[in-house]
């Protein structure tokens, strides 16, 4: 079984992230929530819900979803983890044209499947909090990935600028606790 990473572990101990067993059926291997949302199980903290793990390592779970946090931001629009939500703020400013076409793709697809709130509500939303998200871990944990092929291009670095390959190599080193 993998380890949780140490820079992400002592993310989630200083921020107090709850993680817990969810419904083993539902969306995704888990859910984030961020401490302002009204639906959370755990109101007022950072939570991790683990749901469908497939045969995936919990481990490995709880830390790409632990990168929500660390590029996100609070109630009070304070960044969780300043340096690694700088760094996604470049990495996002690095977007390829082909990424931001597969972006506008998903959403359209998710629009169309009904999904609704915040994270959908316009392109900048979803990309700001859906698909960089989603780039960033597959970037850092690719064994994340679902299908094979995938998991092999993120592996190689296939979806990503020379820029964001740059400033993913960043992210790894806050993730594995190498900065100093």
């Amino acid at each position: 079984m993998a380890e949780i990473p140490l820079g992400i572990s002592r993310f989630l101990e200083r921020k107090q992230v709850q993680v817990f067993q969810g419904e083993k059926s539902g969306e995704g291997f888990a859910e984030v929530f961020m401490p302002t949302e009204t639906h959370s199980p755990s109101p007022g903290q950072p939570a991790i819900e683990l749901r469908n793990v497939r045969d995936k390592d919990p481990k490995d779970i709880i830390s790409g979803e632990a990168l929500h946090f660390m590029g996100g931001s609070n109630a009070s629009n304070q960044p969780f983890h300043p340096q690694f939500h700088a760094l996604k703020q470049e990495f996002i400013g690095h977007m390829t044209e082909r990424q931001m076409q597969v972006a506008q793709g998903q959403l359209d697809m998710f629009k169309k499947q009904g999904k609704t709130g915040t994270n959908f509500q316009d392109a900048g939303s979803f990309i700001y909090n859906v698909f960089s998200d989603e780039l960033i871990r597959g970037g850092i944990f690719p064994q994340l990935m679902l299908k094979k092929k995938e998991q092999e291009a993120f592996e190689r670095g296939d979806p990503f600028s020379p820029e964001q390959k740059a400033i993913l190599e960043q992210m790894k080193n806050i993730v594995h606790d190498r900065v100093r």
